[in-house]
């Protein structure tokens, strides 16, 4: 009787485990993108550009984008580079509820956060698609229709830039945003902000 309750237990176990990673493979309505996940052609933030950027803190270049197993060459504060293009690598989605609907979001539907565009713009990943949208989690527009949202979690977003340094050596900057608000890096580069 003992086994019986045993094999039953474990007959349970096995089905409900079945059925757990039967759910996790169907991508569900709200189900948010897969990671990491590639925004190409992307250079984020107000007056983001690229072309002669000036280090103000020493960088690593890296032969390959999104490792960084070798070294392509090292920046030191004062070298020129010329940057050439970007990547945003969204390694971990923001999360917001939609806590009011508006502008096509529906209360109680989760809105993953990928990249920031500028101007309070972001390209977010909603009903299996990425759009663009405001940022109606962080700063509603008091008295104006729209939706409302709670952030949930924080994006985690790597801006991956080739660039080429005064002999014409290439690489890539690993560049971490440090903010949930926009994108703000630790790292000082003079020529990336156009509007500096």
């Amino acid at each position: 009787m003992l086994l019986a309750g045993v094999i039953r237990a474990v007959a349970v176990a096995l089905a409900l485990g079945a059925a757990m990673s039967a759910l996790a493979a169907s991508p569900a309505r709200g189900a948010g993108p897969k990671v990491p996940f590639v925004l190409r052609d992307q250079c984020p933030g107000e007056c983001c550009g690229f072309g002669q950027w000036i280090a103000r803190s020493a960088l690593v270049a890296y032969r390959h984008e999104g490792s960084r197993s070798d070294v392509a060459f090292r920046v030191h504060p004062g070298d020129t580079l010329r940057a050439i293009r970007g990547n945003v690598h969204v390694e971990r989605a923001g999360m917001v509820l939609v806590t009011e609907a508006g502008d096509g979001f529906q209360r109680g539907d989760t809105v993953f956060v990928m990249s920031y565009g500028g101007e309070g713009a972001y390209t977010v990943w909603y009903h299996n698609q990425l759009r663009v949208c405001g940022d109606f989690w962080l700063e509603p527009d008091a008295g104006e229709p729209g939706p409302r949202g709670e952030l949930r979690r924080e994006a985690r977003m790597v801006w991956w830039v080739y660039v080429e340094d005064q002999r014409g050596i290439g690489g890539w900057l690993r560049l971490l945003n440090r903010t949930s608000n926009g994108f703000w890096l630790e790292e000082q580069i003079e020529g990336m902000d156009a509007c500096a």
